[in-house]
């Protein structure tokens, strides 16, 4: 792991990121923040941490056509920007959506997109999984990076499909949430609206 990653978990919380715990831990505080972006980073640098990986990101699928990076863990900015927007039929994203995947060697893999992040940031091995919800709708890939090539043990395989799990109940907690939000705000303005006419 890089000096760059150390440094991110160095500055997360007192979690212990030394077991798969470190998930359970975060889950209570990530379904009670208002915004969970800080905490998925505490997340994926645990996860980072566990597969002994340099980076960690959190792409979300729209589900349509796009998937966009939300949260990362030793990822510069620079490199993070590459990542804002890609179509969701890319390389090896695509296959991530629907299945775990891994990638020896990025340096050998021509189409893998988008080829400036194997060249700028370093990038050799990618084990990317799919985060599905629970009625198996792909809702985006939680994926570590690699300085070296990749080759794949059974923890990391495990470990990463522990971390997609928790994501998944993660964003569709979020999206409950988002969604009775959405249903207060209109009962609100149901409510107002018959007082308004009450009192005209």
């Amino acid at each position: 792991m890089t000096e760059e990653a150390r440094h991110e978990l160095a500055t997360t919380d007192d979690t212990d990121f030394s077991s798969g715990d470190a998930a359970e831990s975060l889950l209570p505080r990530l379904r009670a923040a208002a915004d969970v972006h800080p905490l998925l980073g505490e997340l994926l640098a645990a996860l980072a941490a566990l597969e002994d990986a340099d980076k960690a990101l959190l792409m979300r699928f729209d589900g349509a056509e796009t998937l966009a990076i939300v949260a990362s863990a030793g990822l510069a900015p620079e490199h993070a920007r590459l990542l804002e927007r890609l179509p969701a039929s890319a390389h090896p994203w695509a296959d991530a959506l629907r299945a775990p995947i891994a990638i020896g060697d990025a340096e050998i893999e021509a189409a893998f997109t988008p080829q400036p992040l194997v060249r700028a940031a370093g990038v050799r091995g990618l084990h990317a999984v799919p985060i599905l919800s629970p009625e198996g709708a792909p809702l985006g890939v939680i994926a570590t990076l690699f300085r070296r090539p990749l080759q794949l043990s059974s923890r990391q395989e495990r470990v990463a499909a522990l971390y997609a799990r928790q994501v998944s109940w993660i964003l569709t907690s979020v999206r409950l949430r988002e969604e009775a939000a959405r249903a207060i705000d209109r009962e609100r303005e149901r409510v107002a609206d018959a007082e308004q006419r009450v009192n005209d």
